[in-house]
């Protein structure tokens, strides 16, 4: 009798051992009965979840609160635990809150059983992450609306491009014809005199600087709309160089600009023949314009990273203040000047960094203000150089060059 009693008595602490755990947990857990699905006992925490009392929740089963879209994903899960097939499952699902609003939770179910080898309870234990869903969801709203906003920004780019592209070639045709047309009257000068010669020389070089910043703007949006082809193959820099610098002779005259280059083998590169001369016409046309008058330009070849060629444009002129350096590749960036209007559009350096990226290169800038710019291009090198560049007769010579243009 007393043993009884004592195995009485130690079965209830047990029980109150696990009810007072049951109650202080800080996630709602419930144990449900597996051949109705009624709410057997529930702790206050799983009540609060839901918004029932004490009460009302002993009269509900876990179908009833279940959200229907969820309820044939629980019972699947369901199945396999009274089969055996699982020990518990773990899911994600919505439950009915008392007021008429959703809660979702995440519920892990386990099963106990009785001695007759049947399904007794379910354990369900039960955790809110409503608030953690809610930021999901607004997370992927503001994805969707990025995500739109990014595509009609790409569409009206696009139409943007076409509009400019087309424009651009409908404005070459007259221009082409008046640059042309303004060409030969200045081969045949005999019959104009002095003044009128001079208006065609206005006329011939309004319309080359015309056309110039119209194919600017059409290799701009060519590029932007990725409808640019280019053919990259070896490249002699010596071919490069000696006809760029033909292009920008007379530019270099007018502003009493001396070019030097460093004296060695030009090696090959890969790259697009026709592009690279564009780089090159703009990177040394830029190198003049902003040069200091008497200055100089420094043409260089100096060792980059194994297997790739830079190619370096250093001026003695203004310099880019270091808040300006990271924009002066971007599309209308100028650099100002006090006292001297230099022409352009901004959009040189912007087509220039494209097409070297699209050449698989890169581009970029070392400068100090007031004390002149370099610009670089690096290159992957076609085949080993000749003679070894030495970046430090590089140097010399650029030091030597700089300081002269900038003492005359």
């Amino acid at each position: 009798m007393k043993v009884h009693q004592n195995q009485e008595e130690a079965l209830r602490k047990n029980e109150q051992h696990f009810m007072g755990i049951f109650e202080q947990a800080v996630v709602g857990v419930a144990l449900i009965k597996t051949d109705t699905g009624e709410f057997k006992k529930f702790n206050q925490r799983f009540c609060d979840l839901v918004g029932y009392s004490m009460d009302e929740m002993s009269q509900k089963t876990f179908q009833e609160i279940t959200h229907t879209d969820d309820l044939q994903a629980n019972l699947g899960n369901i199945y396999k635990l009274v089969a055996g097939e699982i020990s518990k499952f773990t899911i994600e699902k919505r439950y009915h809150h008392k007021n008429g609003s959703l809660v979702w939770v995440n519920l892990t179910v386990s099963i106990t059983w009785n001695p007759g080898e049947k399904p007794s309870h379910y354990i369900a234990i039960v955790e809110d992450i409503t608030l953690r869903k809610q930021a999901e969801k607004e997370r992927d709203e503001a994805l969707k609306i990025a995500e739109q906003a990014k595509h009609e920004a790409e569409r009206a780019n696009s139409t943007k491009s076409e509009f400019l592209g087309r424009m651009s070639h409908e404005l070459r045709t007259p221009l082409n014809a008046i640059h042309g047309f303004s060409q030969l009257l200045r081969l045949d000068e005999q019959w104009m005199n002095e003044e009128q010669s001079e208006w065609v020389e206005h006329i011939f070089e309004a319309g080359g600087h015309l056309l110039y910043l119209v194919n600017e703007v059409l290799d701009l949006t060519k590029i932007d709309a990725k409808k640019m082809k280019l053919s990259i193959e070896d490249v002699s820099l010596d071919f490069i160089f000696s006809s760029a610098l033909v292009l920008v002779k007379n530019l270099a005259l007018k502003k009493g600009v001396t070019i030097y280059e460093l004296p060695m083998e030009m090696p090959r590169v890969h790259a697009d023949a026709k592009r690279l001369k564009q780089v090159m016409v703009n990177l040394l046309s830029n190198a003049i314009k902003y040069n200091c008058k008497g200055g100089a330009v420094i043409i260089t070849l100096t060792s980059a990273l194994e297997g790739w060629v830079r190619i370096n444009i250093a001026d003695c002129g203004i310099g880019i203040k270091p808040e300006d350096q990271d924009a002066v590749f971007d599309p209308f960036y100028r650099v100002k000047l006090k006292g001297e209007t230099i022409e352009g559009t901004g959009i040189g350096l912007s087509v220039v960094k494209k097409l070297v990226e699209a050449m698989n290169g890169r581009i970029g800038v070392n400068s100090e203000y007031g004390q002149g710019s370099t610009f670089w291009i690096e290159l992957p090198q076609a085949q080993p150089i000749a003679v070894q560049l030495v970046d430090e007769d590089a140097a010399a010579l650029s030091a030597t060059v700089l300081n002269a243009g900038q003492n005359a």
